[in-house]
């Protein structure tokens, strides 16, 4: 028991980080007790909300058999949800990824404690949903019987409700934790390449097939085959013999799949931790190369080796490509949308508005942002080899152009061959949003270079949250809009000369950005 209360608090420490608070600077100390202090604030908040209105809808119930129809049997079901894909998410994690566990199996210590250890928060967390949800229904429902007895029963209930569905979770996310691994373990261009895919596909779905989706239709259809809700909620707050069976069931059915969790534990941690590390090893190349092709090859690779960077800077060309299919397959009602913009725009031509619309979504696509500060530690190691940084940065703003350039000359042809475009409007859907991507990517350099970030610990932050990500987006996006708006207003009546003009000027800002690079390339 004393093994298992260190553990205990060994696993508070890890996830509550009060090592910061004890041994941490002033600065960290007081930048935790703020967050700790939010998150109480938030957690009183929302559960004086949640408590509250959960009252007033008790109150308007007079019979008992409505408090569980309508209360406890759907609350049941929402806490058996949220209970086991909290564990799918974060009880495999616990269990599986955590680097703590090496240490512990050198240990004189149980394996079963061990597991107890690491799923007793998942469980307190069980808990705290059951008692959120079920409690003030429960203590209703009570009242209304007339019963203290069964309402303690049905609060020891709570206590074992979450059981179930935790360590279910907590098995589910072993076998997703394990094909992830197995994902990882192929080459990084192909999982980086998959959640693309994946993101591309979900995309494609919410654009084209959510809105025709009759969720109502289904939630029914549901409802009339199979009372899930009773299932879960009836079988175990009812004031009957199979309340206290089912309460039994769940307990040595959480018996059987703690001691199952536990003799396979230390098996399968060690297999994944070895099949992470076959995954990590690194095939190299000694191919002799151009300087500058070698480093945009090396940005592709480190670009394909990162889904995270992937995603986020990809959005402009996932959009593109969904406006160019819809285009496509719906050219009658794309079309009826820009006449009835142009209309009320009052563009005597409306086939300028696919120049437009595309330049404003491949303004989305910009890896430049952040090409500068991803170096982080491998600065130094750069700046040893024999590369300039003028070939530095001519081979991070043509990766930048190799992610548009070819998109653009997709959309515009598949456009070109939908609607019948002349020469003109082929040559603007080119040129206009290349110079809305070379202005864009020149800019994210250039503000990347004037506040670089090499200290970053997760790169999600340079690349969603940093002083370049963000003011190069938000510039972006305003001067694009800016000048499409100034064409439209002011030079409606020239409106194919003028859009020209602006593409024109736009590759000029971008040049004399380029050139002004090298007045602040030292802070490289």
């Amino acid at each position: 028991m004393k093994i298992f209360k260190i553990l205990i608090f060994k696993q508070a420490q890890e996830i509550f980080k009060f090592n910061t608070l004890f041994y941490g600077d002033k600065k960290e100390k007081k930048r935790y007790l703020l967050i700790f202090c939010a998150v109480v604030l938030c957690i009183g908040v929302c559960g004086t909300y949640l408590f509250g209105n959960m009252y007033q809808v008790c109150m308007e119930f007079e019979k008992p058999q409505e408090i569980l129809e309508y209360l406890i049997n759907p609350l049941g079901l929402l806490a058996f949800l949220i209970i086991f894909f909290s564990s799918l998410l974060k009880g495999s994690g616990m269990l599986y990824s955590d680097r703590s566990s090496d240490i512990l199996f050198s240990y004189p210590v149980k394996t079963i404690c061990i597991v107890l250890a690491k799923i007793f928060f998942l469980y307190l967390w069980g808990v705290i949903i059951s008692l959120a949800f079920l409690i003030i229904p429960i203590l209703r429902y009570t009242i209304l019987l007339h019963s203290i007895l069964f309402g303690i029963l049905d609060c020891l209930q709570i206590f074992i409700f979450p059981i179930i569905p935790m360590l279910l979770g907590v098995i589910s996310g072993y076998i997703l934790y394990k094909q992830i691994v197995n994902i990882y373990k192929s080459q990084v261009f192909v999982r980086s390449i998959l959640y693309m895919v994946i993101l591309f596909a979900f995309m494609f779905f919410m654009f084209f097939f959510f809105g025709k989706v009759d969720l109502n239709s289904i939630y029914r259809h549901i409802l009339t085959k199979v009372d899930i809700t009773y299932l879960v909620g009836g079988v175990f707050f009812t004031y009957k013999v199979g309340a206290a069976l089912a309460s039994v069931v769940a307990l040595i059915s959480g018996t059987v799949l703690i001691i199952y969790i536990s003799k396979n534990y230390k098996k399968r941690y060690i297999n994944l931790q070895i099949n992470q590390q076959k995954g990590s090893s690194l095939n190299l190349s000694f191919k002799k190369n151009r300087k500058i092709y070698s480093l945009w090859k090396r940005e592709i690779k480190r670009y394909l080796s990162i889904p995270i960077y992937l995603i986020n800077t990809m959005l402009g060309n996932v959009l593109l490509l969904l406006f160019v299919i819809y285009s496509s397959i719906a050219s009658e009602k794309v079309t009826a949308y820009f006449n009835l913009i142009s209309e009320l725009l009052e563009i005597q031509d409306p086939m300028v508005l696919y120049s437009y619309a595309m330049s404003l979504m491949i303004i989305l696509t910009n890896v430049s942002y952040a090409n500068i500060s991803i170096e982080g530690k491998n600065r130094e190691v750069l700046k040893s080899f024999p590369v300039s940084i003028k070939e530095l940065l001519t081979a991070k703003y043509l990766f930048h152009l190799s992610l548009t350039v070819p998109m653009i000359c997709l959309a515009t042809i598949i456009l070109g061959i939908t609607y019948h475009m002349n020469s003109y409007e082929y040559f603007l859907c080119f040129i206009l949003p290349l110079s809305f991507s070379a202005f864009a990517g020149a800019l994210g350099l250039f503000i990347n270079l004037l506040f670089p970030n090499y200290e970053w610990e997760n790169i999600i932050y340079i690349v969603k949250q940093s002083i370049p990500a963000i003011s190069t987006i938000c510039l972006s996006c305003l001067i694009g809009v800016g000048m499409i708006w100034c064409i439209i207003k002011i030079f409606g009546h020239s409106i194919w000369s003028a859009s020209y003009i602006v593409a024109c000027i736009l590759f000029a800002f971008a040049f004399l950005i380029i050139q002004f690079m090298k007045k602040i390339s030292n802070n490289f």
